[in-house]
C-alpha cells in the first residue's frame, strides 16, 4: 500500500443466492475502473456471506481496520450502479469520487449514501429516512428526493461510505441482531450520537435487483406507476400520510421523473 494515498475498503455482504449477472457484470467493470481511473486510492475488497447481516457486516469493519483504510465504502450484492447498461467506461462509476468529496470536505460528515429504491414488488420508497422523533423512523416519499446532497437520519445500507474514524468512537459490535432497527438505521444512530452528521446525495442514483431479475430505479418505478395508476401504498406510516395527501398524483409522477 502506498502510504501517500488514501485506502478505500469496499465491503460486500453476499447471499449465497445472488449477485445475479448483471450484478457480477457491473461489479467487475466497476472493479476495473477503479483501477483505471482512481489512480490517487489504494483498494480492498472485503466479501463476506450474510447468513446473518449483522455478522457479515461486522467482519466487513473488523477487515476494514485491519488494514487500516480511510474509509470504508459498503456495496450489497443486489445493487447496480450503471443503471444505464453500457459497454463503455461509464460515468456512473464517478459516483464514488463524489461521496469521497463530500466526506473529504467536511470532517463532521461521517456517513454518505447514494439514492436506491426499495426492490419490493409493492413498495418503491426512497431508502432514505428520517425519524420521527419518538424512536421510529420514517421514509421520504419522492416528492421530497432534492436530486442533491440531502441531510438525513438513515441513509440505505446497500451504498454507503463511511468514514473509518467512526469507528473510533463507537464500540464493537457496530452491527446487531435486527430486532428493532435494520442495520442501517443501527449504524447512523450509532454514528449520530458519536457526533457525526449522515447524508445522502440524491443526485447520485443507482439501481436494486430484484430476485426477479429486475433493476428498479426511478423510471422503472414511472413504469410501474403508468400501469398500475396508482402511488405506492402508505401502509399506516401516518407520519408520511398527511404528506402524501398534500401531493396529487400528477405531482407525483413529476416529481420522480426528474429522476429521468
Amino acid at each position: 500500500m502506498n502510504e501517500d494515498r488514501k485506502s478505500i475498503c469496499i465491503g460486500i455482504p453476499c447471499y449465497s443466492t445472488l449477485p445475479t449477472f448483471q450484478t457480477l457484470e457491473d461489479y467487475m467493470r466497476f472493479a476495473f475502473y477503479l483501477g483505471r481511473r482512481y489512480p490517487e486510492y489504494d483498494f480492498f475488497l472485503a466479501v463476506r456471506g450474510k447468513k446473518e447481516q449483522f455478522r457479515a457486516r461486522n467482519a466487513i469493519v473488523e477487515e476494514a481496520l485491519r488494514v487500516a483504510t480511510d474509509y470504508l465504502f459498503m456495496l450489497d450484492d443486489d445493487q447496480i450502479i450503471d443503471i444505464d447498461t453500457t459497454m463503455l467506461p461509464s460515468s456512473r462509476y464517478e459516483f464514488l469520487r463524489t461521496l469521497l468529496k463530500h466526506l473529504e470536505e467536511d470532517p463532521q460528515k461521517g456517513i454518505v449514501g447514494a439514492l436506491y429504491y426499495q426492490r419490493s414488488v409493492d413498495e418503491h420508497w426512497p431508502v432514505i429516512m428520517q425519524s420521527n422523533g419518538d424512536g421510529g423512523y420514517f421514509f421520504l416519499t419522492p416528492v421530497e428526493i432534492s436530486r442533491q446532497l440531502q441531510k438525513v437520519d438513515v441513509t440505505g445500507g446497500g451504498a454507503m461510505l463511511i468514514r473509518m474514524e467512526v469507528f473510533d468512537r463507537i464500540p464493537s459490535p457496530w452491527f446487531e441482531p435486527e430486532f428493532d432497527y435494520g442495520t442501517d438505521i443501527q449504524i447512523c444512530k450509532k454514528v449520530a450520537e458519536a457526533g457525526y452528521t449522515i447524508w445522502c446525495d440524491t443526485s447520485l442514483e443507482i439501481g436494486h435487483t430484484r430476485m426477479e431479475r429486475e433493476i428498479v430505479t426511478s423510471r422503472s418505478i414511472i413504469d410501474a406507476m403508468a400501469r398500475t395508476g396508482k402511488m405506492p401504498e402508505v401502509s399506516g406510516r401516518t407520519a408520511m400520510e398527511s404528506m402524501l395527501n398534500q401531493a396529487t398524483h400528477e405531482q407525483l409522477m413529476n416529481a420522480v421523473k426528474q429522476g429521468r
